[in-house]
């Protein structure tokens, strides 16, 4: 048995689950994001949701062979924002006069520092996704940054001259290239 098992099983934990949290930690900011754009933008919803789905991964996790960890981890949140909204439907919202509520302050709005490892698990994607970007030729960065910018494959295609049908390939073959520089 080798020492991480020893340990682990010592921590009482499955030995995979080290591995459920590297990949969870590599893609914790994308899926809060994505959690707070499930939730309608309800801050509360979005980490109840997180929270939950990060349960339900880690339960699932040894389970069944994962191929593609980022889209297997979207499913997951998707489904229990989905669940979470269908809970919520039910609810009967509460009737206030906005003149008893006193005014948010705008300190209200300000999202919290990240934590000193979330801080550096940010840099070290940063770093990574920049360094396979510049890895990529500039015919397929420049239809992927594009669109990431959100825009259409019809302006992209006008804008660099080439097909739509183009645009979309690059892009694609782009993607695919930077599944496998970084390890997705």
């Amino acid at each position: 048995m080798t020492p991480a098992a020893v340990i682990a099983r010592s921590l009482d934990r499955p030995p995979g689950l080290d591995a459920f949290w590297a990949i969870w930690m590599a893609h914790q900011n994308t899926l809060r994001q994505r959690s707070l754009r499930l939730s309608g933008g309800n801050r509360a919803d979005a980490e109840d949701a997180l929270s939950a789905a990060m349960v339900r991964a880690a339960q699932a996790f040894g389970r069944q062979p994962v191929q593609n960890p980022g889209a297997w981890l979207v499913r997951i949140l998707h489904n229990t924002c989905m669940d979470q909204h269908r809970r919520n439907a039910h609810r009967i919202p509460i009737e206030t006069d906005d003149a008893d509520l006193p005014s948010p302050s705008p300190a209200a709005w300000v999202k919290a520092a990240p934590s000193p490892e979330e801080a550096l698990s940010q840099q070290e994607s940063e770093a990574a996704w920049n360094r396979a970007m510049s890895a990529l030729p500039a015919s397929l960065v420049e239809p992927l940054r594009l669109h990431l910018d959100d825009w259409s494959d019809e302006r992209i295609a006008a804008h660099l001259n080439i097909s739509r049908e183009l645009v979309r390939k690059r892009r694609q073959l782009a993607k695919n290239r930077l599944r496998l520089l970084l390890d997705l």
